[in-house]
């Protein structure tokens, strides 16, 4: 085997050894932190709308599909944001409230 392609597959085994060390690390040190957490924002997951032309005409059966279109749906989700480590938490989960939906974190 060439010279070439060996040191460039050792180098990328010792660079993936690296980043696998280095992530483990930083997830110990967000274990660690003592979140301080920003208020949580309204954030939510947008499922767009879309088109569907249906079979083209000659295609008709039983299975035929005809044109159709969906409106854009909207998720209800929140997130919030640590202070200190940046971590960022989305819940779609909320606390009974009579006067108005308030987020749910787990911690």
């Amino acid at each position: 085997m060439n010279e070439q392609f060996t040191k460039a597959r050792k180098d990328v085994e010792e660079a993936e050894k690296r980043a696998k060390d280095l992530l483990s690390q930083l997830q110990q040190q967000i274990r660690q932190c003592k979140h301080v957490w920003t208020d949580g924002k309204y954030d939510p997951i947008i499922h767009p709308g879309g088109y569907s032309p249906g079979d083209p005409v000659g295609t008709m059966g039983v299975d035929w599909r005809g044109p159709s279109s969906w409106p854009e749906r909207r998720e209800p989700r929140w997130s919030r944001e640590c202070t200190i480590c940046g971590t960022k938490e989305y819940t779609t989960k909320t606390v009974p409230d009579p006067s108005a939906q308030r987020p749910k974190f787990s911690h």
